[in-house]
């Protein structure tokens, strides 16, 4: 979650943002799923279109919050992947009745805190 964090330039959850963007994972499972993973980035990243590093370090990020989590790959293969050593297949969706239900106890862990 760190490393999409960091990539992303935001926190796991953000209860300013609209509801589709305010559970962070869910919604870059979501640019996944339609190709837009280069939307998620830190608007301060300086990025160059052809270098997939970072493509690859969301895809990572990813298969490393797997709701399953015996889908989760060491922090062996996690480096492995990150070096280029080893394919990064492309993860799988979380399920979005899963992400719906897990974005929902955000918010309202998020309005209990601020009411």
């Amino acid at each position: 979650m760190v490393l999409l964090e960091i990539i992303g330039g935001r926190k796991n959850f953000n209860p300013s943002e609209t509801s589709e963007k305010s559970h962070f994972p869910s919604y870059t499972f979501k640019m996944m799923e339609e190709g837009k993973l280069r939307d998620l980035l830190d608007s301060c990243l300086t990025y160059d279109e052809s270098d997939e590093r970072v493509i690859t370090a969301i895809k990572v990020a990813l298969w490393c919050i797997q709701e399953d989590m015996t889908l989760r790959p060491s922090m062996t293969r996690v480096v492995q992947m990150l070096e280029g050593l080893c394919p990064v297949p492309q993860p799988l969706t979380s399920s979005p009745l899963g992400a719906r239900l897990y974005s929902s106890f955000f918010k309202s862990i998020s309005e209990e805190g601020t009411s």
